[in-house]
């Protein structure tokens, strides 16, 4: 009996475990409205970066990862990522 018990309960943990890191994930995956079709392949990359603050897409809502990335553009990405801190020195 306590057997089954502990073995159910288990169980119910593990579920409610998966439950919500499922709904973490889907909390953390953001969302872009031209990353469909083709452009699928290109989502955990584009999503990984997002979550960690060194790309942000455009303001109307798209990534356009078929664009061509300016200078500016890939040396804010290098100081994000890299988590470069402005220091003044003249």
């Amino acid at each position: 009996m306590v057997k089954k018990f502990i073995t159910i309960f288990s169980v119910m943990i593990l579920v409610f475990s998966c439950m919500v890191y499922a709904a973490k994930v889907e909390s953390n995956v953001i969302r872009y409205s031209d990353m469909i079709g083709d452009n699928a392949v290109y989502n955990d990359a584009v999503n990984g970066l997002s979550r960690a603050s060194v790309i942000n897409g455009f303001e109307d809502g798209t990534f356009r990862p078929l664009e061509k990335v300016t200078r500016a553009q890939f040396s804010k990405m290098l100081v994000m990522w890299l988590d470069l801190k402005e220091k003044a020195t003249f």
